[in-house]
């Protein structure tokens, strides 16, 4: 039922190694947040999967996690997360592309949350770093 759904849908910020969702269900995720609305429908989100475990390393150095933790650095090594989709858009597209962005997030998460993992959004973000370090487009905002 949906509404469970919904409850079960929180912030994780610790992870099981295993299973960890494959490329195919993190593919299976971003197809479901492309059918989410979009203003004028000119779909000026972009999508990068993330699964090596270079990249995986990469993407964590780029993160803060719960910065009102202080005392918390993050998940520890086995605790961290086995996957990561980053969001961009395309400011040529559209400049405020926020609603765009949470409406996918959220499709995201839930269809994540259904498959039975845990996820969650980060903010916090070294986007210059991330977009170095992962060779993005130029160009392309990261949002989350």
């Amino acid at each position: 039922m949906f509404k469970e759904l919904v409850k079960k849908s929180r912030s994780f910020r610790r992870f099981k190694q295993d299973p960890a969702p494959t490329l195919e269900q993190l593919a299976e995720v971003v197809a479901l947040a492309r059918l989410a609305p979009s203003a004028n429908n000119d779909q000026p989100l972009k999508y990068f999967l993330v699964k090596s475990q270079e990249y995986l390393d990469h993407t964590f150095s780029c993160l803060q996690w719960a910065g009102y933790l202080t005392d918390w650095p993050g998940p520890a090594e086995n605790e961290r997360p086995t996957a990561y989709i980053i969001i961009c858009s395309d400011p040529a597209l559209r400049d405020n592309p926020e609603i765009d962005v949470g409406l996918a997030a959220q499709i995201m998460i839930m269809g994540l949350r259904e498959m039975g993992f845990g996820t969650c959004l980060l903010g916090s973000v070294d986007r210059p770093k991330l977009q170095k370090l992962l060779d993005l487009p130029r160009g392309l905002k990261i949002h989350f």
